[in-house]
Formats: C-alpha cells, structure tokens, sequence
C-alpha cells in the first residue's frame, strides 16, 4: 500500500477486487486499520488457504468495514463472512468523521462490489450472542478479528466467544492489544490466554493487533510472517516475549507510517 514489493510466501494469488481495495480503496473506508496489518492479514489468509486451513471470516465490530472488506474478499469457495456490529453510532463517533455506521458500511460494500447474504450481516451487541449464533451462520471460523468494545468486560466476554468457533488452525485478531489509551484490552486478553493454558497463545505481534493460534501452529504462523516481513521493503522484524513466548513483532518504517498517515487523511471518502 506504499509501494512495497509483493510478497511470495503465499502461494495463493488474492483477487484482483481484493488487490484493487488493498493498493488504492482501503483509503477511501474510515477506521483505524493501519497499512501493516491490512497487508498482513490478506497475506495469513492467502497463506492459510495454500495450507488448507478452510472456514469463515470474521470480525465483532467492523465499524464502516475498513478491515471486514479484507475478510470477505479473501473468502474462497465455500466460505462465508460475518460482520457483527451494532451499526449505530456511538458517544465516541457520533460527532465525528467516523459517525454514520449503517450508512457508510452499506455504501462501501456496494462500491466495492462485496457481495453479502443477510446471513452474513449481524447487528447485535456480541456481549448477547453465543457460539451458536455465529456458527449457525458462518460456521468454524479461520481469521476472527476481535474489535469490539474496549472495556475489561467486553474482552474478557468476547474472546472466549470466539476462541469457541475458531477452526482447527484458526488466528484470532485482537485490537488495541497494549495500547495505552485502552489497558483493559491488554489485561483482558492476558487474563484470557492464561486460563486458557496452553490451548490459544501469541504468534505475531504489531504495534496496534496481538495475533493469537493454537500452539501447535502459532510457530508456523511466526516463521511466515517474518519471511512475510522480510520481504517487504518497507517493513522491521523483531523477536519480542508476549507471555512467555518469542514472537515476532513487526513494524512500518517512518516513511511507511507517514505516507500511510498521509493517504488516509486525505482520500475523498465516499
């Protein structure tokens, strides 16, 4: 997205709609995603399907669907999204550019031509919904990006909603891990990975996401994203301890970070 070279660890070629979104049109979506993790998480999907590692797509609180539109134009024959969302503004957004949730996630998905069955659409609060609820619709789940609400009691409610219905080899994605302005995120997350024990640990970190794997494949998932990184020009590698673990933790360069902060502030939305 800033003119990296194309990796080719997957061997897996992404759509030319997803290609399109990723270079150019991610811009155009508000939200928070950073270049890094939009590259990456394209890139897990592509290298999970070359490795079969099969299911749905995922993500609680897709806000206007910078990220979700990832997931659903990754999907492969067979697989279905889910967009789990309250799809109304809230207290934080209302006022701002990122209000008008409903609006905005619609327009987007028709512009960029996604198509979604009603099925694949769901506007609830997660802290109601079950595993069945999200099996019934999307069935196990490969990638499951966890963006919800930020507080302690939002995390810790739905990470174990979401471990429930990953697919064997599955990564969960969670927001904001180790970001200071939402500590409970990280503490809930903590608190989630130890009373699993053993069953869900970390295997790649960002600044802004902790990826998280079932043990027996999180080192793969390490190993592929720093061959991923190393392939790309404007990207660092680093190993760094979460929770006991060595894990890869990758960042953008300056000029990466600046032209990316650049790009989103100034694409015509809509």
């Amino acid at each position: 997205m800033t003119g990296e070279s194309e990796n080719s660890d997957a061997s897996v070629a992404v759509s030319p709609a997803l290609r399109t979104y990723l270079r150019r049109k991610i811009y155009s979506v508000n939200g928070y995603l950073k270049s890094l993790d939009a590259r990456l998480i394209v890139a897990l999907a592509s290298w999970q399907t070359s490795n079969k590692i099969a299911g749905g797509l995922a993500e609680i609180g897709v806000h206007h669907g910078k990220l979700f539109f990832l997931l659903a134009l990754s999907r492969q024959v067979g697989e279905k999204s889910l967009a789990i969302d309250l799809f109304e503004d809230d207290e934080m957004n209302a006022s701002t550019r990122y209000g008008g949730r409903r609006r905005a996630f619609s327009t987007h998905a028709a512009s960029l031509k996604v198509p979604l069955e009603s099925t694949e659409v769901q506007k609830a609060d997660s802290l109601t919904l079950t595993s069945d609820d999200i099996l019934s619709r999307v069935g196990r789940v490969r990638i499951f990006s966890v963006d919800g609400g930020h507080l302690y009691h939002h995390v810790a409610h739905d990470l174990p909603l979401v471990f429930s219905t990953l697919a064997a080899g599955g990564v969960i994605v969670v927001d904001d891990f180790c970001n200071s302005e939402w500590p409970e995120v990280t503490s809930a997350t903590y608190d989630f990975v130890r009373a699993q024990e053993g069953k869900i640990v970390p295997a790649i970190l960002t600044k802004k996401k902790l990826y998280l794997a079932p043990p027996d494949i999180a080192p793969a998932y390490g190993a592929f994203a720093t061959r991923f990184a190393a392939g790309e020009k404007h990207m660092r590698r680093q190993l760094v301890e979460v929770m006991g673990r060595a894990v890869p933790y990758l960042t953008s360069s300056i000029k990466a970070q600046f032209v990316d902060e650049i790009r989103s502030r100034f694409s015509r939305r809509f």
